[in-house]
């Protein structure tokens, strides 16, 4: 577009007529020496049908197909088209591998030890070998549970769990005890939150689609786990923390204790 006086009144009538939709982390419009080149659709949409005064030398160029989450991303993108970047102080720490402390890891550490043990009680008890814990942000532990499908096929490690956290804020549904050390709530009392909002989930194994979900809908913070499995989907066969269309998302971390956790899967009955 050669009269740049005009670039106001395209952009407003292309944001009618094409908007960006899925690509609104692309700028509209990159300035090339004297000229100033003007994105009019992206993808699928049909760049022919829309006459505008001004635009000439329509062409088709190459855009980044996805917004860009790191510097390094940003520069590549950069140089296919202008894009919105906003800098991940997260992203960049988890890229770093440093985004736990070494006393968050052997605090973490710790906390697998405790599911671990519970899984092994739940496996002599005719369970499944799974087990967990749920901690604050302080790392203090709110429930303990495992595996309870003995009793029913819907009692699994994640909706014991959850129940549980439901108990230590004066709910809870399902019918089990829980005067064992292995299936525990909190006695202290909690602040006025929906289930595990802010709360850390860490399992021995990976969950499957359906706890998954269960986890997502009680809007856990962050998922730590041991073991992958086949059917897992916070990373193995799915990714539905990282779901786009979803209304929450939650960090996840795998391989811890996964030694540990392995040896738990194979050893004898």
């Amino acid at each position: 577009m050669e009269n740049q006086r005009e670039t106001k009144t395209v952009l407003q009538r292309l944001s009618v007529e094409r908007p960006l939709l899925e690509f609104e982390f692309l700028k509209r419009v990159r300035k090339d020496e004297a000229k100033l080149d003007i994105l009019i659709s992206v993808g699928d949409q049909d760049d022919g049908g829309i006459a505008i005064d001004g635009i000439s030398n329509v062409r088709q160029i190459q855009v980044p197909k996805f917004a860009p989450l790191t510097n390094d991303q940003f520069r590549e993108c950069q140089q296919l088209w202008p894009c919105h970047f906003h800098p991940s102080k997260e992203i960049e720490r988890l890229r770093s591998g440093q985004f736990f402390s070494t006393d968050e890891l052997e605090s973490l550490e710790g906390l697998m030890q405790q599911a671990l043990e519970s899984a092994r009680h739940s496996a002599e008890t005719g369970n499944q070998p799974r087990g967990g814990v749920v901690v604050n942000s302080n790392g203090d532990i709110v429930a303990r549970g495992h595996d309870l499908s003995s009793i029913h096929p819907m009692f699994t490690c994640e909706s014991v769990l959850i129940d549980l956290v439901a108990r230590w804020q004066g709910g809870g549904a399902l019918d089990i005890a829980t005067q064992s050390p292995h299936l525990c709530h909190s006695s202290t009392p909690c602040d006025d939150t929906y289930l595990c909002t802010g709360l850390d989930v860490i399992l021995t194994h990976e969950p499957d689609l359906e706890n998954a979900m269960a986890l997502l809908h009680s809007r856990v913070r962050r998922v730590i786990y041991g073991c992958t499995v086949k059917n897992g989907a916070l990373g193995s066969r799915w990714w539905l923390h990282c779901q786009s269309g979803l209304n929450h998302h939650f960090l996840v971390f795998r391989g811890l204790s996964k030694e540990q956790v392995h040896e738990l899967d194979h050893r004898d009955p």
